[in-house]
């Protein structure tokens, strides 16, 4: 695979997170991705989680729905808790 090749697969499965649309599924992704660490008793991987879902949060273009901020604060409030 020449270079150029490989520049042309990069960008067909590139995921532009900026995007709202795209950002929110990637956030309830996460959430459902937290609820099954906190379930396994994963604490770690769930505050990575958070720390994952804070990350798209700050990288998006325009305001988050205000039930997945809910879910996530609610979420962070639990970890605390079980911390």
């Amino acid at each position: 695979m020449n270079k150029r090749e490989r520049s042309e697969q990069q960008r067909a499965i590139y995921i532009d997170i900026e995007k709202t649309d795209v950002n929110d599924r990637n956030i309830e992704i996460r959430l459902e991705q937290f609820k099954t660490t906190i379930k396994l008793g994963l604490w770690q991987e769930a505050f990575q989680v958070l720390e994952d879902i804070n990350s798209l949060m700050r990288v998006r273009k325009g305001a988050l729905k205000s039930n997945i901020r809910y879910k996530y604060f609610e979420n962070l409030a639990l970890l605390f808790k079980k911390s």
